[in-house]
């Protein structure tokens, strides 16, 4: 399930073009080359036309150096914490780094150009339904987008990532999971490579 945002897509759009103006990008064709994001949906949702998706608000906060609850409007201040109004709801948080974040969402948007060196490498407080959100979406472990100091996961998540996508293009449709889980990222990719290449 793709989760979107009732906040009014005006005020979304006001959020974003202020910070874009912060970070000196002055268009959307700009905002799209650093994002990744197709320039024409971009312009779509910035109208109002199409909804915005949390994920996509996700990569537009990481290049603007701001938060998805700035963007959707749980936090007044761009630079703050995404947490919701109310001071009594647990909301978990997660401190992420944004451009190791901003990369990874890159890597999981396969038709998106790359945003590393595009965004500032701070840490930004992003809230944990949220990544469950992203991470449901892209079909990955949770801990992709929330744990950052082992590579290897992350690198082992990738390869997984690029075995199935390579597996779907060939027309691969049924794979044994068990085998899959004991191979290393090395293995998964040499695979994906035989599998590219039939």
């Amino acid at each position: 399930m793709t989760r979107t945002t009732d906040l009014p897509w005006e005020e979304i759009s006001r959020r974003i073009e202020l910070q874009m103006l912060n970070a000196g990008i002055r268009s959307t064709a700009d905002l799209s080359r650093r994002t990744g994001l197709n320039r024409s949906t971009l312009s779509l949702k910035m109208t109002g036309v199409r909804r915005w998706r949390i994920a996509d608000l996700g990569i537009i906060a990481a290049a603007l150096s701001t938060s998805v609850g700035y963007l959707i409007g749980e936090v007044e201040d761009p630079r703050s914490a995404p947490v919701v109004a109310d001071a009594d709801a647990d909301t978990e948080t997660v401190l992420v780094p944004t451009a190791e974040f901003a990369r990874r969402l890159t890597f999981l948007d396969a038709s998106a150009p790359s945003m590393v060196g595009q965004v500032s490498d701070h840490e930004v407080l992003f809230a944990l339904s949220d990544l469950e959100e992203v991470a449901d979406e892209f079909n990955v472990p949770l801990s992709y987008l929330t744990e950052f100091g082992d590579d290897q996961d992350a690198d082992r998540v990738e390869a997984l990532v690029e075995f199935s996508r390579v597996a779907a293009a060939s027309g691969v449709q049924r794979i044994a999971a068990r085998s899959l889980s004991a191979l290393s990222a090395a293995e998964l990719r040499a695979l994906t490579q035989v599998i590219g290449t039939r």
